[in-house]
């Protein structure tokens, strides 16, 4: 970690393999390494806290939300104390509901690869959701995942994989953000 005023570094935690893009909530940095794990440190110490580890899925993406802190790569995982089981049928998941889409996308941008803009088929193909359900039950906003597959972009039953609505835009959607409000 480094000092965004003076660029001095603040700390550094070692962590053996590959490094994804990290996700920051509640003073805690959520660290995926090795598409395996995740590593949760203290961003003022980086004291290692917890570590999660994946027996039978690979990990591949964490982001934070005020929701709370969600993880996975084909699925989706909301990170909680049933996420100490390390497996899929122990844990908060919901499936990602689209199936035979050309290059099989994660439900959220790959931690571990870089960015490439837009000039790649992996960046005209992507999903986006807001995380909601309670306590007990993961789901998504409105029960909707939404994708653009270059220029389509569809609004997808999160549970069945049915489509609710399409529509054909007359350029390639270059990005997508979605609000409480709107696409």
């Amino acid at each position: 970690a480094f000092d965004a005023r003076s660029g001095s570094e603040r700390w550094s935690h070692e962590l053996g393999g590959i490094v994804g893009r990290p996700a920051a909530r509640g003073g805690l940095a959520f660290v995926p390494w090795d598409r395996q794990s995740i590593a949760v440190l203290g961003l003022d110490n980086g004291v290692e806290r917890a570590r999660l580890r994946s027996t039978d899925d690979v990990l591949s993406w964490v982001f934070a939300s005020p929701q709370g802190v969600f993880y996975g790569g084909r699925g989706i995982y909301r990170l909680n104390a049933d996420s100490a089981s390390g497996t899929r049928a122990g844990s908060q998941f919901l499936a990602n509901p689209f199936e035979g889409i050309p290059g099989d996308p994660l439900i959220y941008r790959d931690a571990f690869l870089p960015t490439t803009g837009t000039r790649t088929a992996r960046d005209r193909i992507r999903f986006t959701f807001l995380p909601g359900g309670d306590a007990e039950r993961l789901a998504v906003q409105g029960d909707t995942i939404f994708a653009a597959y270059y220029h389509d972009v569809l609004a997808v039953d999160a549970a069945t994989g049915a489509v609710r609505w399409a529509t054909r835009l007359e350029e390639d959607v270059e990005a997508m953000q979605l609000t409480p409000t709107g696409l």
